[in-house]
């Protein structure tokens, strides 16, 4: 039984500040991506974080 907490596929982004992580995440492209994702996964997790 594969478990419910499995993913298939990871996308790992750097970002030098947090601005442009705001600039990633509405950039256009990025947001057609996002939204085709969303009609086609089951499910999605995001994950932002700063070391």
């Amino acid at each position: 039984m594969p478990a419910s907490n499995a993913y298939d596929l990871v996308l790992l982004s750097e970002f030098i500040s947090p601005e442009e992580l705001v600039s990633y995440q509405k950039h256009p492209e990025h947001v057609r991506v996002a939204e085709v994702a969303g009609q086609v996964c089951e499910s999605r997790i995001v994950v932002d974080y700063a070391c």
